[in-house]
């Protein structure tokens, strides 16, 4: 066995740099963590060496162009389940738990809760002026004796010693919100809401909410939820129907304080950080009045006992025989400074955290629908709120029930809750806005198994809820909005930042050209900045019609000239030159390589900011680009918009009929790939199981490379220009560096040709592994306990994730073993593609062992470990000669990193997979 130290690796002409420490996690070379996993050197057969490549690759020669970031997310909408999405097993909250942790980590940001209201809640700056319609619609609740009894009689629920049963806090503070909502819509002249619209507040413990990323005994079930008020009388409910979540804790330790987060305010404003709310409060028994004595935000002992406390059961009779002391005043209204100027939000925090990320992810779950949400997240008389969009978590800082003047706030809130419309809510126009309010209104056709109407939401299925439903769209040059109805979900991207790509099946009467077609619509939310699919496609199409018309030029030059020859009597000449001309032009007069593209009838962004309706995320990017900043990090926020394309209907690899015929359909997407990176100069970037796809014509199956929203030209990559800030890809599928190279800490790295390359080749393997096939019923499973199980866990690690492939290629594999009886005729591919990376990897490895011997060489005495320059460069440095080099050892040459020393290129991999089982597949690629 031998321990492998990778060095960094010059490309091209560019001069060698060599750095001192691993490029991995920059400890000094050799690293004793990212030694590379151990390689025998038992096998001789057609390689010298199995490679384990390298656990970085060469960034150094990118220095001047590198891509700000990787195409992968490390947000939690890049998370969808990637292997066999027909047969998904059952998602379970900790799957994500990592996901969701690395956006809080990544996009979370605290502000106060005034700048909440007035930038999520969209509530008037000028609202505590006197004669404001804010002020007097709370006079008029604060007069209102029915509404000050039950905050009273909440409040003293609130101050109980000891620990209270949770669930006896719901009913009081769900009549609370409700009493609220009725006042002010009653009140509201003008702003009135039609009682279907109007928000309430209903206890939904123990019940989970049916429908969505968490099902089973994992499904989620909040406290609190509010719906439309059409909704309210309903015995059940799926998720698309919430409007509204609140989470309820007893623990006077739960809420986040803002201490470990970005913080941003306006300018001459205090720090949002929420000093106070963990200082001890001194409660009385029931009857009893104590003094109120200053507090400290210190956290007593006995509130953080660790194990099951005992629950303490209290009488309505008993809630209501205590009143609040009058006289008390919360420690962040009294002159006394608190003893700590930094709470530490503890474990309880941290879960609490995790527990409204879930919430906001099932919210947002069809981008299709919905833009933002957000939760209350209430500690007895505490409270805050969490917002989300695509791409920032906010929270706000907290608000204690108890002050007049937060309460005011809290208030406030509820006015804003009762005048948000649907948009503002996060509910899409491009849908009925009144979707959400029954699901009989979602899913007005009958079920496939029983033909009869759904009686309960529980009966909807997840696939199907979309079903009936209707979208409606402005193409260009039409007067009228064109209808889609909505089908089956094909796929869903589930998570909170990101694009949280959504697919749905679709039809349309008109126009008349779209009726041909078997339609999808795909929404997703990606950066402003971005450019479209729909660009980089016409790009491609504006480049195959100018080589067609090259082409036919040619041909018809030739043509002339073969006309010429015969009539000068020269048959021969004239026939080799008509041979020459042999496909220059397909009978159907179009370009070979759009057959193998997705064909998009219609695109179009959305902005849904209006004077009407003003949308919490125009709000935020303009708060966050001119806020102040308490903390040493920052926060930048990142515009996204929605795009929805509507597309003709691509099918998958599971309804084909015969393996030579999947051979087939990759051949194609590896000439597509390679066209789009020479012709109009686009790489893909996402190279996947579920972007492979394939088209009929004519009888003839065409494969389809789909999905270019993460494409990029090839000059944006080269040159390093910064495109979308979170970037999803495919894990299992990503090339080894760039999973290496996941964090915005690591050194970045051009993303190459080669590395879509290495994704075809763990898309093969993956296919030829993990599936059987039943050709005749046109369908396939995944097997159990299927090989490369790991490179699929949820849970996984992108280090252990990295390590797993890097295993694989450097060991030497009867790939046999593991390919499906069905698939067997892919054995030979896959040994030669293993083979062809290892002899890559290999070369990388060999070329980094000949640098580290030259380096040496110019001094003896200087390791690499020294961190100190060769000795030729440190003469150069101050003027000296340089000493000549040692006549033994002799500069390695340059190594072309971009093929690997020529090893992966698309020369190569079309000789090795032209054939299969024998038989030519068909070369379609003619420019």
């Amino acid at each position: 066995m031998v321990l492998l130290a990778v060095l960094p690796i010059a490309c091209g002409t560019r001069s060698p740099h060599v750095s001192d420490s691993c490029s991995y996690c920059n400890n000094k070379l050799p690293c004793p963590i990212h030694q590379l996993t151990t390689m025998t050197e038992s096998s001789t057969q057609n390689d010298s060496l199995n490679p384990t490549p390298p656990p970085s690759s060469s960034h150094l020669a990118f220095s001047a162009a590198t891509l700000s970031g990787m195409p992968h997310n490390h947000g939690s909408s890049s998370r969808a389940l990637h292997d066999d999405p027909d047969n998904a097993a059952e998602v379970i909250c900790e799957h994500y738990e990592r996901y969701l942790q690395e956006d809080l980590a990544k996009n979370h940001v605290y502000i106060s809760f005034e700048n909440a209201l007035q930038n999520i809640l969209h509530v008037p700056s000028d609202w505590k002026s006197e004669g404001h319609e804010y002020q007097r619609i709370i006079k008029i609740l604060r007069a209102d004796n029915v509404f000050m009894k039950q905050k009273r009689d909440y409040l003293t629920l609130c101050r109980r010693k000891g620990t209270i049963e949770k669930s006896l806090y719901y009913h009081p503070q769900a009549e609370l919100y409700n009493k609220a909502l009725i006042l002010i819509n009653e009140n509201c002249g003008e702003g009135r809401k039609k009682d279907e619209l109007l928000l309430h507040f209903r206890v939904n413990h123990p019940t989970p909410i049916a429908n969505g990323i968490f099902t089973g005994s994992h499904g989620l079930i909040p406290d609190l939820t509010g719906v439309f008020g059409a909704a309210k009388n309903e015995t059940s409910f799926i998720w698309p129907m919430i409007v509204h979540v609140e989470e309820m804790k007893n623990t006077d330790a739960t809420l986040d304080t803002g201490g470990d987060v970005p913080r941003a305010g306006k300018e001459g404003e205090n720090d949002p950080l929420s000093k106070h709310y963990l200082s001890a409060r001194k409660r009385t028994k029931t009857g009893a009045k104590d003094k109120v004595t200053p507090t400290s935000n210190k956290r007593k002992t006995s509130s953080f006992k660790s194990g099951p406390r005992k629950a303490t059961r209290v009488s309505k009779k008993q809630a209501a025989s205590t009143r609040p002391d009058e006289d008390f005043v919360p420690a962040y209204v009294t002159n006394k400074e608190p003893a700590e100027d930094k709470p530490t939000d503890n474990k309880s925090t941290a879960k609490t955290r995790l527990q409204c990320m879930r919430y906001l992810m099932e919210l947002l779950e069809f981008s299709i629908l919905r833009s933002h949400a957000f939760v209350t997240l209430v500690d007895r008389d505490q409270l805050q709120l969490v917002y989300a969009d695509r791409s920032a978590i906010v929270t706000s800082s907290i608000i204690n029930l108890r002050s007049e003047d937060e309460f005011d706030m809290f208030l406030a809130m509820l006015i804003a809750f009762q005048r948000l419309t649907p948009e503002q809510w996060g509910f899409l126009p491009l849908v009925d806005p009144s979707f959400s309010t029954s699901p009989r209104r979602i899913i007005p056709t009958p079920s496939r198994k029983t033909r009869k109407i759904p009686q309960s939401a529980a009966a909807i299925k997840k696939r199907d809820w979309l079903a009936g439903s209707v979208m409606q769209l402005q193409r260009e040059g039409d007067s009228e909005r064109t209808k889609l109805k909505l089908g089956g979900v094909i796929y869903n991207q589930p998570g909170i930042i990101g694009r949280g790509t959504c697919v749905v099946e679709a039809s349309c009467e008109a126009p008349e050209e779209w009726k041909s077609h078997k339609l999808v619509v795909k929404a997703s939310w990606p950066s402003r900045s971005r450019q479209s699919e729909t660009t980089l496609l016409n790009l491609a199409r504006n480049k195959a019609d100018e080589l067609l018309k090259q082409r036919k030029e040619e041909r018809d030059r030739v043509q002339n000239q073969i006309k010429q020859l015969r009539e000068e009597g020269n048959d021969i000449e004239a026939e080799k030159l008509s041979t020459s001309i042999q496909g220059l032009v397909e009978d159907d007069e179009s370009h070979w390589a759009l057959k193998h593209l997705p064909n998009i009838l219609h695109s179009q962004d959305f902005c849904f900011n209006t004077e009407r309706h003003p949308m919490p995320q125009e709000n935020l990017a303009l708060f966050f680009e001119t806020a102040k900043y308490f903390t040493d990090r920052q926060f930048k926020y990142e515009e996204r918009t929605l795009r929805v394309a509507v597309q003709e209907e691509l099918l998958k690899l599971a309804s084909l009929t015969a393996p030579s015929k999947h051979a087939q359909v990759f051949l194609d997407v590896l000439q597509c790939h390679r066209w789009l990176h020479e012709q109009p100069r686009v790489l893909h970037r996402d190279i996947s199981a579920g972007n492979i796809m394939y088209r009929v014509i004519g009888g003839e199956i065409y494969g389809v490379l789909n999905d270019l929203d993460l494409a990029s030209l090839r000059e944006d990559v080269e040159k390093g220009t910064p495109t979308s800030s979170q970037r999803t890809g495919t894990p299992p599928y990503m090339a080894i560096e760039l999973l290496q190279h996941r964090d915005a800490e690591m050194p970045p790295i051009l993303h190459l040709y080669r590395h879509d390359l290495e994704s075809l080749f763990y898309v093969i393997l993956m296919f030829c592994t993990r599936y059987k096939f039943n050709f005749e019923k046109k369908s396939a499973k995944r097997r159990g306990r299927a090989p490369f199980d790991e490179w699929f866990d949820p849970g996984s690690s992108w280090e252990s994730l990295a390590r797993a492939k890097s295993v694989f290629v450097s060991e030497t594999l009867n790939l046999s073993k593991k390919v499906h009886p069905t698939l067997k005729g892919f054995i030979p591919w896959l040994q030669v593609l293993l083979k062809t990376f290892q002899g890559g990897f290999t070369s990388k490895l060999q070329y980094g062992r000949d640098l580290e011997k030259y380096i040496k060489s110019l001094d003896p005495t200087r390791s690499v470990e020294s961190g100190l320059p060769p000795v030729g460069v440190a003469a150069r440095m101050f003027g000296e000669e340089e000493p000549p080099l040692p006549q033994t050892i002799t500069k390695p040459a340059d190594f072309d990193n971009e093929t690997l020393g020529n090893h992966i290129n698309y020369k190569t991999l079309i000789r090795k997979l032209w054939k299969f089982e024998g038989v030519g597949l068909q070369i379609r690629a003619i420019d």
